[in-house]
């Protein structure tokens, strides 16, 4: 189990910095049930945080971390958002978690292009749709700070 786990950890991040994998607009659910056609053009970098109601509990744990880094980086720049995999009532999950930023339930695209069965995930996606950075699940206490470092790493290098 830990030696499939690790492979596909590696496969994963190699694959990220080693292919120009390309991630398609897809649509998504808001909480009025509208569909929305996600646009990563809006942003230079768009931050999907990847989740299912079984472990979006992880969010509510690092709720203080989440907040500073979409207060911190929401902008023209950097745009951020999560996505339920799982048919959930988005109203209900927002007000039990107190999610702030946009939160959206899969209508097919996210699944299709991003799941890769370990949540929550983090992906960093460039405006013309280039996967930058897969963020795996980790212990709370290696993943408190890490999202912040990625992305100042990512503005940095990629802005060059």
């Amino acid at each position: 189990m830990i030696f499939r786990q690790f492979f596909l950890m590696f496969f994963i991040i190699s694959n990220t910095l080693f292919c120009d994998i390309r991630i398609p607009q897809f649509s998504v659910q808001d909480q009025e049930n509208k569909q929305i056609n996600l646009d990563f053009s809006k942003a230079e970098y768009t931050v999907i945080i990847l989740m299912d109601s079984k472990t979006c509990i992880a969010y509510y744990n690092e709720k203080s971390a989440w907040e500073e880094i979409y207060k911190n980086y929401s902008s023209e720049e950097v745009q951020i958002f999560g996505i339920f995999l799982d048919d959930v009532n988005i109203k209900e999950m927002i007000k039990k978690y107190n999610f702030i930023f946009p939160i959206y339930k899969d209508k097919g695209g996210a699944k299709k292009y991003l799941d890769y069965g370990f949540y929550p995930m983090k992906f960093i996606i460039d405006k013309n749709g280039k996967l930058l950075y897969i963020g795996l699940p980790t212990r709370f206490e290696e993943r408190k700070n890490i999202l912040k470092e990625e992305l100042d790493y990512i503005i940095y290098f990629y802005s060059k």
